[in-house]
């Protein structure tokens, strides 16, 4: 719970299941990481996470590149999300975020998935916006 840890340089490769979780008030920092080629979900946010995602490159995972329902709210930014077999983005029930110079290519259900049941989602400055 609560949990601050700093990811940074590294490869999220291959897993059988989600590449990064952050969940139960988790916070930290995922930087100029490679995350690909996960089961799952490249990174999934959840009740309550809210870690900060930059300079990462986020590709070719299973499901959405970045998940985000029930209370998470994270900060994602200068990423490349791309070549997922889902959405780029999803964000579900009570799920947050703000989105700033991302770019999101080549993901199978598109750049983004906003459910109606989402909160506040600001983006700024991703390609494609919409």
């Amino acid at each position: 719970t609560g949990g601050n840890p700093t990811v940074r340089d590294c490869e999220i490769r291959d897993g059988k299941d989600t590449g990064a979780f952050v969940y139960d008030q988790g916070q930290g920092t995922i930087q100029q990481c490679v995350i690909s080629g996960n089961a799952g979900v490249g990174v999934q946010i959840m009740t309550g996470g809210n870690p900060t995602v930059r300079d990462c490159v986020i590709s070719g995972n299973t499901k959405a590149g970045v998940s985000i329902s029930i209370g998470g709210n994270p900060v994602v930014r200068d990423c490349e999300i791309r070549d997922g077999k889902d959405a780029g983005v999803i964000v579900g029930v009570q799920g947050q975020g703000t989105f700033t110079g991302n770019t999101l290519t080549g993901n199978a259900r598109g750049a983004w998935d906003i459910e109606a049941t989402a909160g506040t989602v600001t983006r700024t400055g991703n390609t494609p916006n919409g």
